[in-house]
């Protein structure tokens, strides 16, 4: 989301308000709310602090290793410890990734302008409403975040403005959040939104209907993903996998406003945001990558060479040397130098968009959904429009004999299609394919370091621990078994 001026404003304003509890919030003092949260323009400003805390929560190195780094995508790299603590399922409370803070920093400025912007007088009310829709469809993506990785969190739906007020608070099942939080967020947001808006850097009607779409996934709600996925297809926005050349594909991610292809992304710039992001991690100019393309996927890309996919992702060239795939190619204004291998901008110059979602993951969805009611005609149909367009042989239906097998067939070109889009471990989870696709993994991965092959381990550890530091600040909370805290 790029920077509205007001920003400085609003940051300034949650210095008072803004995420040092266990929720990562501090009380507003009286001053700071009866000066803020009064005219447009602070309405803006409360908008464009929730993308900023959108941003702190993705565009950090934690949306890799959330989505990513612990599947078959990536595999440790680098120096540091934590990388391969990660990709060996071996993460504690003490790893950095097991901090919610930055999802909460985010709902908890979304739960500010819930309660403020309604009382903003002078603001006029299709603005009203858009913003509203905006902070209620943040709030609900944070929370679809947090239950997917921790299982059962605090829920808080109101700021945090009082010193006097308890701050600890317990878990709350996760079906009570998704059932009486995310979804009426997101049927609420979607009776607000201004349909007109189509800017592919804020959360607009398409966006929202893919966060239903995605969170109906998650409950095997097939008829309500059809649903919400055709409304979204229906849209007026020219939403249609049309990219036939790799230029075309990665302007996906190199202009994702004038792609036809998009949906939601937030922008991060080296220079205005600074920090470490998620382009750090998997690698830049500056930076060797923490994370190495996992040969299992990175085969597959090899298998066909004329996937339009194969030479956006990563750099083709390095194939043939000894060295790992350490960058992805994908997000970045790469060029080709002088041995006409991609050289990658160094962190000073870099401008990355991440995408949130996109037609090509609503499509696979929706196929996913189709299998599942029966209609294996149009989960291939699907499947393999996005095959052809992306220039890889289509599949022939009669090789399928159950829908898993069918299911199987639409999350292998998922990863390849949303390769390091913070999909692939979301996906292992809630088609329960996360022990049998990464046991043997662990095996091997545990083997090559001269560790005990015991895989997997306890099924469990699906969830992340919850991080020592937010189980200090909140006595109510206790840790998921079988971390120790």
């Amino acid at each position: 989301m790029k920077k509205y001026s007001y920003i400085l404003i609003v940051l300034l304003s949650w210095t008072f308000c803004g995420c040092k509890k266990f929720l990562d919030q501090q009380p507003i003092t009286t001053i700071s709310t009866a000066t803020f949260w009064k005219t447009p323009a602070d309405a803006a400003a409360g908008i464009a602090g929730i993308y900023d805390g959108l941003q702190a929560a993705f565009t950090s190195g934690h949306f890799v290793e959330w989505g990513d780094a612990r599947s078959d995508n990536f595999t440790a790299g680098g120096t540091g410890s934590n990388q391969v603590t990660v990709s060996l399922n071996g993460v504690t409370s003490q790893s950095a990734s097991a901090n919610w803070g930055t999802i909460y920093q985010a709902i908890g400025r979304a739960n500010s302008a819930l309660k403020y912007i309604p009382l903003i007088t002078t603001l006029d009310g299709t603005t009203m409403n858009n913003d509203l829709a905006q902070a209620y469809s943040a709030r609900a993506l944070m929370y679809f975040w947090a239950i997917r990785l921790w299982g059962a969190v605090p829920l808080r739906l109101t700021p945090y403005e009082s010193i006097s007020e308890p701050t600890a608070m317990a878990r709350t099942p996760v079906d009570s959040i998704l059932n009486f939080s995310i979804l009426p967020d997101l049927k609420q947001a979607l009776a607000l939104v201004d349909p007109t808006q189509t800017n592919a850097f804020q959360i607009t009607k398409g966006a929202i209907l893919a966060m239903l779409t995605d969170v109906y996934m998650w409950q095997k709600d097939y008829a309500n993903v059809l649903s919400t996925s055709a409304q979204l297809l229906a849209l007026p926005y020219g939403y249609k996998v049309t990219a036939n050349t790799s230029d075309l594909y990665r302007s996906i991610f190199l202009d994702p406003t004038n792609s036809k292809e998009s949906i939601f992304f937030l922008n991060w710039n080296s220079l205005q945001d600074q920090g470490n992001s998620s382009m750090s991690v998997i690698g830049s100019g500056s930076h060797t990558s923490n994370y190495y393309i996992d040969s299992s996927v990175f085969l597959r890309y090899e298998l066909v060479k004329a996937d339009i996919r194969r030479a956006v992702t990563y750099d083709t060239v390095l194939v043939n040397t000894i060295k790992p795939i350490q960058q992805i190619a994908k997000f970045y204004p790469v060029v080709l130098n002088s041995t006409k291998n991609l050289t990658m901008p160094l962190d000073g110059n870099n401008q990355a968009y991440f995408p949130i979602y996109r037609i090509a993951d609503i499509l696979l969805l929706r196929a996913e959904a189709f299998n599942w009611t029966g209609d294996t005609a149009s989960a291939f149909s699907i499947l393999n429009s996005i095959k052809t367009t992306r220039k890889t042989p289509a599949v022939i239906s009669s090789n399928y004999a159950t829908q898993l097998d069918v299911e199987k067939a639409i999350l292998d070109e998922r990863q390849l299609e949303l390769f390091a889009e913070g999909k692939r471990w979301f996906d292992l989870y809630r088609t329960g394919r996360t022990i049998a696709v990464m046991d043997p993994i662990l095996k091997y991965r545990q083997q090559i370091r001269g560790n005990s092959p015991i895989g997997f381990g306890d099924p469990r550890t699906i969830l992340w621990p919850i991080s020592r530091d937010v189980l200090t600040r909140n006595t109510l909370l206790v840790q998921n078994p079988p971390y120790s805290e």
